[in-house]
């Protein structure tokens, strides 16, 4: 079996990183320490659009490599490699941040992978689109890919035949033709311990 997995936000959590980073702007406490999601809705919500994109820049940028595996992540994808399963990592993101510092965005994911040992698991494919994700995983062939973005799962350029598994760790329902699964744990369970 082909197991496609996205990077960020499934393999690679931000949370650490998002929580600092709205500390380091002074938003309130509870804020910060919510999570992603809701750092962004405050910021949209206070009309700080831009300032949620600079965040986002330094988090999938210069600040990436403080980031954590999501608990069960690297466990899983060796597992399945020693089961003789192969691993595609593709993701999409743009080279550069859409504003702050010109960082090389494909670079700091290539170096969070390398320095991990995820590329002696997994091929790994940066895209600069959806579209040109949907059509490398419809290229490689994935039986099944595993992502955080239901919109992204019910794409209709994604490939009919590859199972969708939403990765979900904040619980949200299933979406459009996928499976929820709200932590490694889980996605082992589906799709090695058969």
């Amino acid at each position: 079996m082909l197991i496609g997995i996205d990077l960020d936000n499934t393999i690679v959590c931000y949370d650490g990183v998002f929580e600092r980073l709205a500390s380091e702007l002074e938003l309130p406490g509870h804020v910060a320490s919510a999570g992603k999601q809701a750092i962004r809705d405050y910021l949209r919500q206070q009309n700080r659009e831009d300032e949620w994109t600079l965040m986002q820049g330094k988090a999938y940028g210069s600040r990436m490599d403080r980031a954590q595996p999501f608990e069960g992540a690297l466990e899983f994808m060796a597992c399945a490699r020693d089961r003789g399963h192969a691993l595609c990592i593709v993701s999409h993101r743009t080279k550069q941040p859409f504003l702050g510092d010109p960082v090389d965005l494909h670079a700091a994911a290539q170096k969070w992978v390398r320095d991990r040992g995820i590329d002696r698991l997994a091929s790994v494919f940066l895209e600069e689109t959806a579209a040109d994700k949907a059509a490398r995983i419809t290229a490689l062939g994935c039986d099944v890919f595993i992502d955080d973005l239901p919109e992204f799962l019910g794409r209709p350029d994604f490939p009919a035949k590859t199972r969708k598994l939403h990765f979900s760790p904040s619980g949200a329902g299933e979406f459009g033709g996928t499976e929820r699964v709200g932590a490694w744990e889980d996605v082992a369970r589906l799709l090695l311990d058969q």
